[in-house]
């Protein structure tokens, strides 16, 4: 603790010293560069820069103070003679290195921070999505050390309480990816048409207080929680489908794969709405406007210019789409049922990757035991899906865009 409070002092009084350090190097260089100055070419904030370099020194101190943590004779005196060594050398980085910069540029707009933090936001982004591979996959191949992978991606079968008696024969995917399939491919083909209708209505048809109405509208429902839409799904949409089949002579199970991916459709129609919207209203005016001057009626404008325009963006909002009808579980757990069937009848009780996940790593289970560490092989296999249908969709776009 002594250590960590003499670090952050270190740093606090780096800060200090550095922005009255440059302060002083600003006045220097306004006499210096008097003309550059009547201009506003020279600019130096003394705070940004002294923030930002403080910054760098405080993950620096940090890292510095784990290794000391892990000293078995930690030795005061010496742990903060390093500290202060390592603070000298940031304050003669910052003196000559950006100073130097100023003094050479002449013409220069030095206000870095912001710039740092954006880099210092992306770098967490993409740091937070290869942990999230690497523990996948570290669980993974501990997974695989007792399954047989061929039999886990082709296998038949999904009944992870029967490993005792069939090994990994028990561990198939093949009936998850059958259910993941059928309900994301319904759900789609419900919502895509309704939504790009929907918004192209609203975009190009519809007068400005319509818009907004409508607009409001898919902002509300596009914040109702999954759990409600489940609900809905449960008590009055699975029932009227029933009943509805029964009219027709069909024996459909009151859980089935079909009543799920209609409410799913339903979930993700005000999302696909609202991202097409913002894409049609982002063609250039003079596209629209031209289309007209040619004797182009609304349609036409429509069909030929607008949806032209739109299709590589398209790709992205349906890749969206789809990535949120594949990663639904409550409407599924509660629609479609948890029975691992190996079908691509909708009418039928299937299940889907994210339902087994949850289903895996809930209670009380044993984290170490095989059945839980197939959740994380799941994960990785949905993780794979995934960006397979995200570098498909990155090709469509690519290629739509080279076209246009």
């Amino acid at each position: 603790m002594k250590i960590f409070l003499s670090l952050v002092a270190i740093v606090f009084a780096y800060f200090y010293i550095t922005k009255i350090m440059l302060r002083f190097h600003k006045h220097r260089l306004q006499k210096k560069f008097k003309r550059g100055l009547a201009k506003g070419n020279l600019y130096l904030n003394s705070s940004s820069v002294s923030f930002l370099t403080s910054s760098w020194l405080a993950i620096v101190l940090g890292i510095l103070f784990v290794v000391f943590l892990q000293l078995e004779k930690p030795n005061y005196i010496i742990e903060l003679f390093i500290a202060i060594c390592l603070s000298i050398l940031f304050m003669i980085f910052t003196s000559v290195k950006f100073i130097r910069k100023i003094v050479k540029k002449s013409i220069f707009n030095f206000d870095t921070t912001t710039q740092f933090f954006m880099y210092i936001a992306v770098a967490i982004s993409v740091a937070i999505t290869v942990v999230t591979f690497l523990t996948l996959l570290i669980e993974s191949i501990k997974f695989f050390k007792v399954v047989n992978i061929f039999d886990f991606f082709f296998g038949k079968k999904w009944y992870p309480d029967d490993f005792e008696f069939e090994s990994s024969k028990a561990f198939g995917i093949l009936p998850l990816i059958a259910g993941t399939f059928v309900t994301s491919m319904v759900a789609i083909f419900i919502a895509l048409p309704i939504g790009v209708l929907s918004a192209i209505y609203i975009s190009e048809y519809a007068s400005n207080r319509r818009a907004n109405i409508f607009k409001s509208v898919l902002e509300v429902l596009s914040g109702v929680p999954t759990i409600v839409y489940g609900y809905f799904a449960a008590f009055i949409f699975s029932p009227f489908f029933v009943k509805m089949w029964d009219y027709f002579n069909m024996d459909v199970s009151f859980e089935s794969a079909f009543n799920a991916a209609i409410v799913i459709g339903i979930m993700i129609i005000p999302y696909i709405t609202s991202l097409c919207f913002d894409v049609f209203r982002s063609m250039p005016p003079y596209l629209r406007f031209a289309s007209f001057a040619m004797g182009s009626t609304k349609y036409e404008m429509v069909k030929d210019v607008l949806m032209p325009y739109s299709k590589p963006k398209l790709y992205s909002i349906i890749t969206l789409a789809l990535s949120r009808a594949i990663g639904e579980t409550m409407i599924v757990v509660m629609c479609a049922g948890l029975a691992g069937n190996l079908s691509l009848n909708p009418f039928e009780s299937l299940t889907t990757f994210t339902v087994q996940i949850v289903e895996l790593l809930v209670g009380d289970s044993d984290l170490s035991s095989i059945k839980s560490k197939s959740a994380f092989a799941l994960a990785m296999a949905l993780f794979l899906i995934t960006l397979l249908i995200n570098s498909l969709s990155m090709f469509l776009s690519k290629r739509a865009e080279s076209r246009r």
